[in-house]
């Protein structure tokens, strides 16, 4: 006659990893995207501005 082994123990289960496509944070409020947004604006305008720099000191002859 066989024995029959025991069920496992729960503490023994497997662990169920989170999707690679699911959300790892939600921001339901939209704060962090305006935040995000605005200091895209901010550094696309320091941009712009160091660009006009530039061209104004090659017109004027300074660069």
């Amino acid at each position: 006659m066989r024995g029959r082994a025991d069920k496992p123990d729960v503490a023994t289960r497997a662990i169920r990893l989170p999707e690679a496509t699911q959300a790892i944070f939600v921001d339901s409020s939209g704060r962090r995207g305006r935040r995000l947004r605005w200091a895209v604006y901010a550094l696309l305008l320091l941009v712009l501005a160091l660009l006009a720099l530039l061209w104004l000191s090659q017109a004027v002859g300074l660069g």
